[in-house]
């Protein structure tokens, strides 16, 4: 009776415990995607924006990683999954570019539909190099990613983004507006909002150096997340945002209204 008791609390453990990554591929239906956003607030300045999954299912705690294989050619990338779609399943027009004709979007722009894929999960190991920020970390937005970390610090404490976060004073993803400087938490301590140097959520204009740029579909060129302007030829991905923000200097505390700053209070 004793062993088999122990039996059923050991398959019940291993049911609960999130797995890191799943070996099973599926066949989905991947459409490219221009605008970088993410449900969570993975900020776009501190990853690789061009490497991104938006898919129906919410993302996960435990691995935020997945890889498409283009079924007809073999070619395969690994994506971060920290977007939400309403059904489909898009990825960065870059990302689809490459898997369809092998090209990136910035050098041979093509067009087209849902296109066969094969998808697995995969170890964060294999997205390590599409994150930017300090140490590996995923960069969260501190006004606006907390309830999905609290989600994680609480139900999966030793999965891979309760270890791997950091949060900074930035109020949206394209990295509009806040301040590039890290937050801190003491959720052990009870804390529920994350204390700053600066003013948590303070609409301040953010530099040229964390400007966000989407690849347009169908021309390949790179254009300003916050702006919508197209960059001049042979400026890089990073380097640009002179004009960024023209005539928006009185819109930068209305724009933090509108995006609503969930702080967690009790």
């Amino acid at each position: 009776m004793r062993q088999t008791v122990a039996f059923v609390l050991l398959l019940l453990a291993s049911v609960a415990t999130p797995s890191t990554a799943s070996t099973t591929t599926t066949t989905i239906w991947a459409t490219p995607h221009e605008s970088y956003s993410s449900s969570i607030g993975a900020l776009g300045c501190k990853l690789n924006t061009n490497r991104v999954a938006y898919f129906p299912l919410a993302p996960s705690c435990s691995s935020l990683c997945i890889r498409l294989t283009h079924a007809s050619s073999g070619r395969s990338l690994a994506l971060l999954r920290i977007d939400q779609s309403d059904g489909a399943h898009d990825v960065s027009y870059d990302a689809w570019n490459y898997l369809v004709t092998g090209a990136s979007a910035t050098d041979a722009p093509t067009t087209g539909g849902a296109v066969a894929m094969d998808y697995e999960e995969v170890d964060m190991d294999e997205c390590a190099e599409l994150i930017h920020a300090d140490g590996g970390k995923l960069a969260l937005s501190a006004s606006n990613s907390m309830n999905f970390l609290f989600s994680c610090l609480e139900g999966y404490p030793d999965g891979w983004l309760a270890q791997n976060y950091a949060l900074y004073n930035v109020l949206d993803p394209i990295c509009s507006w806040g301040r590039d400087e890290l937050c801190n938490i003491d959720w052990g301590g009870g804390a529920n909002q994350p204390t700053c140097p600066s003013t948590l959520g303070v609409p301040a204009q953010m530099g040229a150096d964390d400007t966000v740029f989407n690849v347009q579909y169908g021309t390949g060129r790179l254009v300003n997340a916050s702006d919508g302007q197209v960059v001049e030829d042979g400026v890089g991905n990073g380097s640009s945002g002179r004009a960024r923000g023209a005539g928006l200097g009185l819109l930068g505390p209305l724009l933090a209204l509108a995006l609503g700053i969930h702080l967690q209070i009790t």
